[in-house]
C-alpha cells in the first residue's frame, strides 16, 4: 500500500473547499440568470 503524504483529514477539508466552490458558483450563475431574466433590455456593451 503506498503511502500518503496528505492526510484524512486533509483530504476532508479540501472536499469541503471544493463542494463549497461549486456550490458558490451554482448559485452565481442561478442568480445571474434570474438577473437575466428580469431585465428586458440587452446589456449595454
Amino acid at each position: 500500500m503506498p503511502t500518503r503524504d496528505r492526510t484524512r483529514a486533509q483530504d476532508r477539508q479540501d472536499r469541503i473547499d471544493y463542494e463549497r466552490e461549486l456550490n458558490r458558483q451554482h448559485h452565481q450563475t442561478q442568480r445571474d440568470i434570474q438577473q437575466r431574466a428580469s431585465d428586458a433590455d440587452p446589456p449595454p456593451f
